[in-house]
C-alpha cells in the first residue's frame, strides 16, 4: 500500500468522523403538526428562520440557540432534541 493511500484513507476517515461529530451535537427538531411552522433561530449574534414542513425534522444549532415559534421562546443546548406539537414548541418525549 502507497503513501499517498494511507493518507487519503485516514483523511477520508477523518473527514467522515467529522461530518458525524457536526450532527451528533446539533440540536434536532420534529414538526409533528399538520402544517408547517416558521422556527426562528438566535445563536446570540444572528437571526435566521427556517419553516418546517408538517413532519419533516431539521438540525439547528449546533452551539446552543434560542428557538422562537408562535411567539414562544426556548433556550437549547447542542444536543436537545424537541417537537413541534398543536404548535407548541417543547423537548421530544
Amino acid at each position: 500500500m502507497s503513501k499517498l493511500t494511507i493518507v487519503s484513507s485516514v483523511s477520508a476517515i477523518a473527514l467522515g468522523l467529522a461530518i458525524v461529530s457536526a450532527q451528533a451535537g446539533a440540536a434536532s427538531i420534529v414538526n409533528n403538526d399538520a402544517v408547517a411552522h416558521t422556527v426562528q433561530i438566535n445563536d446570540g449574534s444572528t437571526t435566521s428562520e427556517v419553516e418546517i414542513g408538517a413532519g419533516d425534522e431539521v438540525t439547528v444549532c449546533e452551539q446552543g440557540c434560542t428557538l422562537t415559534v408562535n411567539d414562544q421562546s426556548l433556550d437549547v443546548k447542542g444536543d436537545d432534541k424537541l417537537e413541534i406539537v398543536d404548535g407548541a414548541l417543547k423537548a421530544a418525549e
